[in-house]
């Protein structure tokens, strides 16, 4: 055979492994778009089918572009499903590729997905700087007001919130939903993402007011654009229970509540973290309504779930706990209450510190079982180092501190400390008044209330 043969066969073979190639990239971007639209659907097993099989193609092929997108659309199912190893592994796999290339965004969107894993796993420190890193990465390159910057903010914010910094939380909130509300084209998902969990944050101050509006405009977006069974539908629904239950309008949260656990398991698995954490909201409905016997079960499902998922030592077991400790104090099992908080003190000055709002909240339990038992001396000192504690985070006159002041006041009379008992009294009633006046007669709490349950 010629040269001349040669060189036309060679040729032909090169024309060949490009039309292959190009046939393969076809392939690869309709897989690509079908697992963008099974994500979107919370088709969340199909998603990971298509997606692992674009990284398959991907990894034939010898650009280096289809291999990291694959890897990162890939690590966001995981993500999703809760495979948070799986995930971090092709994360740092594609933020790699990325970096080695220049693709700055990219790599910048990479970083703060790393972020929401640490403070998944329990690791609000970790966190932090990578939010602070990818915020940072798209202000210089996109503009301060790009939508990505929006998504990092929420991230932050969140991530400020597992630290016990509600306040700089709230004003990060704030400039997340100024941004995204106020583009050429708002993306209406985004917006409601934004209002869901700001009006988390929002019942947690005590402005019940616009935690419901916040909760109602997200569930109407997220109902008009995922449908009525998706996930983020049923988590939206969970969030408006948790208020009325803070505001003891039962009846209105059991409603809301009744078709949350089917959905999210449909979608995510019986397993899942987030499954966990509609338990554990349900669970602390029904322990409030009396029904103690329905709620353990539930508890001890999500205690599983979290064990399983990120060990012993996981920050949300610390609540778990608390609330089977509230349980025990129920039927008058003290020890086994104070056994309970005692583990959950351990957690969270390990995770969080002892100056976390989260492990205030268990000292002030440890407090109301050391009255229950009689150690009034003891019981006041926890209930005022409990209050000191969430008073730096909320202000002095915050209505939510309002029932740990009347626990507090009723042990001070135990201990004949009558003039501090009403000092705190007073206190906590004209908080509440001022907070009613602000929010309307709907989101009152009453001061006789309080006081009945520090009596109870």
């Amino acid at each position: 055979m010629g040269r001349g043969a040669i060189r036309v066969l060679v040729a032909a073979a090169f024309v060949s492994l490009g039309l292959l190639e190009a046939a393969s990239t076809g392939e690869w971007s309709n897989l690509i778009a079908q697992g963008q639209a099974e994500q979107r659907s919370a088709n969340y097993r199909e998603a990971e089918a298509s997606f692992h099989s674009a990284l398959t193609i991907a990894n034939q092929q010898s650009a280096w572009q289809p291999r990291a997108r694959s890897e990162s659309y890939l690590a966001r199912v995981e993500q999703a499903l809760g495979n948070l190893d799986e995930a971090e592994t092709l994360y740092r796999q594609s933020l790699a590729l990325n970096q080695d290339h220049g693709a700055v965004v990219d790599s910048a969107a990479i970083i703060l997905n790393l972020g929401r894993i640490a403070r998944t796993k329990g690791h609000p420190d970790q966190a932090l700087p990578l939010c602070l890193q990818s915020i940072a990465i798209f202000r210089s390159s996109l503009g301060a007001q790009h939508p990505y910057v929006a998504d990092a903010l929420d991230t932050l914010a969140s991530v400020q919130v597992s630290l016990g910094k509600d306040l700089e939380a709230a004003a990060t909130y704030r400039d997340s939903l100024s941004m995204r509300q106020s583009g050429a084209r708002v993306d209406q998902l985004k917006v409601a993402a934004t209002l869901s969990d700001f009006a988390a944050l929002q019942m947690t101050l005590g402005l019940y007011k616009e935690a419901e509006a916040g909760y109602r405009r997200a569930l109407a977006l997220r109902q008009s654009g995922l449908g009525d069974g998706h996930p983020e539908v049923a988590e939206t629904r969970l969030g408006l229970a948790k208020l009325y239950r803070n505001l003891r309008q039962y009846s209105r949260a059991d409603v809301l509540v009744e078709e949350v656990l089917p959905r999210l398991e449909a979608a995510l698995g019986p397993g899942h973290a987030r499954v966990a954490n509609a338990i554990q909201e349900i669970a602390a409905l029904y322990e409030e309504e009396g029904r103690v016997e329905e709620a353990e079960p539930l508890l001890r499902r999500a205690l599983a779930i979290y064990e399983k998922s990120f060990g012993p030592d996981y920050p949300q077991i610390a609540v778990v706990l608390t609330g089977l400790a509230v349980l025990e104090i129920d039927r008058r099992h003290y020890e086994a209450a104070e056994d309970l908080c005692t583990r959950a003190l351990k957690i969270d000055e390990a995770a969080l510190g002892p100056d976390h709002p989260e492990f205030a909240a268990i000292l002030h339990k440890v407090a109301l079982i050391d009255s229950l038992e009689g150690r009034y001396d003891e019981s006041a000192k926890l209930h005022k180092r409990a209050l000191e504690i969430r008073e730096r985070t909320l202000g002095v006159d915050h209505p939510s501190i309002a029932r740990w002041e009347m626990d507090y006041a009723c042990v001070l009379r135990k201990i004949h400390r009558k003039k501090e008992a009403g000092e705190l009294e007073a206190r906590a009633q004209q908080a509440l008044a001022n907070a009613a006046e602000v929010a309307g007669e709907n989101y009152r709490v009453d001061v006789r209330d309080l006081e009945r349950l520090s009596g109870k």
